[in-house]
């Protein structure tokens, strides 16, 4: 259960988030780079970096696969976005440019 409403996630993310740019639209996401299991075998394990965005819907509309998300400087290509929270936020998921 959510204590909080939509037009309160810009700033929230503004006080724990760091600088995101899409386009002309700036903002603040909540940023997590971590080593995630990518495939996992009966012998072995994959393990790769997962660079993600957690954003503000209504903020980064037009987000999609492919747009380059620049996260304190640096540039990102969108690789798969998903809504969160009845659609109040995004993930996005990047890769370096």
């Amino acid at each position: 259960m959510a204590f909080y409403g939509d037009s309160d996630i810009p700033a929230m993310h503004a006080d724990a988030g760091v600088p995101v740019s899409f386009g002309l639209v700036h903002g603040f996401a909540l940023w997590d780079i971590s080593d995630d299991e990518m495939l996992a075998l009966e012998a072995s394990v994959v393990v790769g970096k997962t660079y993600r965005a957690q954003l503000h819907t209504n903020t980064f509309k037009g987000l999609k696969q492919g747009s380059i998300l620049v996260v304190e400087e640096k540039d990102y290509r969108v690789t798969a976005t998903r809504q969160i929270n009845d659609g109040a936020e995004l993930h996005a998921f990047c890769l370096p440019v």
